[in-house]
């Protein structure tokens, strides 16, 4: 395990949050997981999953995703306008297909809000 991987394991144990990783498909160079952090919040079971795709390519073959590489993938930032967005990233802001990406975006920080707490949030950004 390398550090980060180590640092990230560390920092949700000490928070009480749970990863778990499953392989959902198999591919010829990638496989894909769904990976998911569970915790008790308020005395109700909640969690925050996320399709990950991990290539099979070199030093990673059969290695599961670790809790680093999903705390890593996550929105930690608020992604703002579309407009905004799309200037930050270069995307065309007279894309349907930009527009889809920002709405997946702009839910999945939703999720992570209401998963982390901005504390959290600062020390998973700091990993």
């Amino acid at each position: 395990m390398n550090q980060y991987a180590e640092q990230a394991s560390n920092l949700l144990e000490s928070l009480g949050i749970k990863f778990s990783s499953k392989c959902l498909s198999y591919h010829d160079d990638h496989n894909v997981y769904e990976l998911k952090l569970s915790r008790l919040i308020k005395g109700a079971r909640r969690s925050i999953a996320k399709i990950y795709e991990k290539s099979r390519m070199g030093s990673s073959i059969g290695v599961d995703p670790s809790p680093y590489e999903l705390l890593a993938s996550l929105t930690k930032y608020d992604p703002g306008s579309f407009e905004s967005w799309c200037a930050e990233f270069g995307y065309n802001d007279d894309s349907r297909k930009a527009y889809a990406q920002h709405r997946g975006v702009v839910r999945e920080w939703k999720k992570v809000q209401r998963f982390f707490s901005e504390a959290e949030l600062e020390l998973i950004r700091e990993l």
